[in-house]
Parts: structure tokens; C-alpha cells; sequence
């Protein structure tokens, strides 16, 4: 749960010690509520833009904990669960991910001039683990009424919200909670590095 309450921002109980009456500041209290909930919208519907096999996506930017370049990558031996290798992160081994093989997109080698989006997920917000990927692109913002209920050729429906037109392209937005379930990350736990 999120709690948006304005207290942080002006709290009308307090209001009487600066001259201001009760009601006023509980009223003011009540517009700086509504400034944190307008500040929460904004920060979710921000979406991080990446190309993965010649194809857009994007993930909710409030998954995102930082980008680096693909060069930090150290390979790892191929664990069967998509992890291609690690890097380190705040003195931590994370594993990093292509999900192009769980997407049924056409693998390639991963390029020094690609990314790694580091991510953590909402329900497993402790695990973190990196995806790698061909470019970041721009963010981009849309609500979810503006996510059409598409469906990709090849990639499996469970892993996708859906698709939105933006910038005169498709954009396919990724289900990550779908993609990275809790027994895969328990099992990525599992790993040693």
C-alpha cells in the first residue's frame, strides 16, 4: 500500500501555532494530499523505452533502478534460466537476463554497445536483476486507458500488458511480473556467482 497523505508536505493540525485556523489548514492539508497523489500518477505512468530484436518496449519506469552499459556484463555460463552473466551493483553480484529467448525473439550476441536496465520488481522488491538490451531509448508517458489490448506474432500473450501507439510507432509493453514469476527468481536466487 501507498500512503500519498500530505502531512509531508503541510499538516492542518499545526496550522494554529502560525495564526491560520483549524479548517483552513485541514483544507490545505487536503491540497497538499492531492500534490502527492498528482506527484505518484506522474512517477507511474512513466515508462522506460527499449529496443530488444528490432522491436520497442517499454517497462514501468517505477521497476527501474538504473541503466549501464552492456560492456560491465561479465558472461556466465548458460544456467538454463536466461542468465547470460552478472555485474556488480552496490557491492552485490545481480544476474543479468536476456529475455529475448523467453520472448521467442531472435537471440544475438550480446553488443558492448547494448544495456543493462536494472530492475526490481513491486511484489519482490529485494531481488533485483538486470535485462539486457539492444538500446534505452527515451521515456515516455501514457496512462493504462491508452494500453491496447494487442497481440504480438510471437511473443506470448501472459508476458505482454498490451501495446500503445506513440511517436508514430508501436510500442509493446512487457508484463515483468509475468516474466520474472516468484518460483524463476527463487530459482535465479539459487545461482552462485
Amino acid at each position: 500500500a501507498i500512503v500519498i497523505g500530505g502531512g509531508n508536505i503541510y499538516r492542518g493540525i499545526d496550522s494554529a501555532d502560525s495564526g491560520i485556523e483549524r479548517a483552513t489548514g485541514d483544507y490545505m492539508g487536503m491540497l497538499a494530499t492531492m500534490m502527492n497523489g498528482m506527484a505518484l500518477q506522474s512517477i507511474l505512468e512513466k515508462h522506460v523505452r527499449f529496443r530488444l530484436s528490432g522491436e520497442t518496449f517499454c517497462l514501468r519506469a517505477e521497476m527501474v533502478r538504473g541503466v549501464m552499459g552492456a560492456q560491465s556484463l561479465i558472461p556466465a555460463l548458460n544456467s538454463g534460466l536466461g542468465v547470460v552473466g552478472f555485474v556488480f551493483c552496490q557491492n552485490k553480484a545481480l544476474p543479468v537476463l536476456d529475455l529475448r529467448p523467453k520472448l521467442n525473439l531472435h537471440p544475438s550476441e550480446v553488443s558492448a554497445k547494448g544495456a543493462i536496465i536494472l530492475v526490481s520488481l513491486p511484489s519482490e522488491p529485494r531481488f533485483r536483476a538486470g535485462i539486457v538490451v539492444e538500446q534505452v531509448e527515451q521515456a515516455v508517458e501514457f496512462s493504462s486507458d491508452d494500453v491496447l489490448n494487442h497481440v504480438h506474432d510471437q511473443i506470448p500473450l501472459q508476458f505482454l500488458r498490451g501495446m500503445v501507439n506513440l511517436q508514430g510507432g508501436t510500442i509493446w509493453v512487457l508484463d515483468l511480473d509475468f516474466l520474472l514469476n516468484p518460483v524463476h527468481l527463487r530459482r535465479l536466487e539459487s545461482i552462485s556467482y
